[in-house]
């Protein structure tokens, strides 16, 4: 079991590796914080593979592998889409059904935790197709699946995710860190500390 786990967390690492590598060459035309900042991109795309299994993550590596044969950088490709500026990389019945199932799942979050998650719904969504456009139809399929395995399992990926990332930065859970969130409110909204 613990060589499972580390295997998952060197694909992950060397992903994230690679990603890093286009992103830190993207021109975008608004600049974007995490660029300047290795670490905290590492963190987050680690956060958004945390949840899969290997066989996705090592499809992504070999979309990732080609693209750099073709001389692609996918990342560019994806901030592209994302501004606008090129028209869609695929179109495909599977974008639209996770985009719709990650919009569920992250309003079911920003429900349970609203002061850890507040907005930002559309963003994410155009985000997220922007990057599903740039997967593999193998990648694509295997994530689709996946998707519904975790709909089937009462599984929301996104909860997972962020309690992966919570946990990672030392909290006991994304729980936890709500309920922090919810002892900082109640101390900000009540100056009288002493009756």
């Amino acid at each position: 079991m613990e060589s499972v786990h580390i295997e998952k967390e060197n694909l992950i690492k060397i992903v994230v590796e690679l990603e890093w590598n286009m992103f830190s060459a993207v021109n975008a035309s608004e600049p974007n914080s995490c660029q300047e900042n290795k670490k905290t991109f590492q963190i987050m795309r680690w956060m958004s593979y945390s949840v899969l299994n290997e066989e996705i993550l090592k499809s992504l590596l070999d979309n990732l592998n080609s693209a750099i044969d073709e001389g692609r950088n996918l990342m560019t490709e994806k901030y592209g889409r994302i501004e606008g500026k090129i028209p869609p990389l695929k179109d495909s019945s599977s974008i639209l059904e996770i985009t719709d199932t990650e919009l569920v799942w992250m309003k079911e979050v920003a429900q349970k935790y609203p002061l850890t998650f507040q907005g930002g719904d559309e963003k994410f969504i155009n985000y997220l197709k922007c990057e599903l456009e740039t997967y593999s139809d193998k990648s694509l399929e295997l994530y689709s699946t996946f998707v519904k395995n975790s709909i089937e399992g009462g599984i929301n990926l996104i909860e997972e995710r962020y309690n992966n990332l919570f946990k990672k930065m030392g909290y006991e859970s994304l729980t936890d860190k709500e309920s922090q969130e919810r002892h900082k409110e109640f101390w900000k909204n009540n100056t009288c500390r002493g009756c």
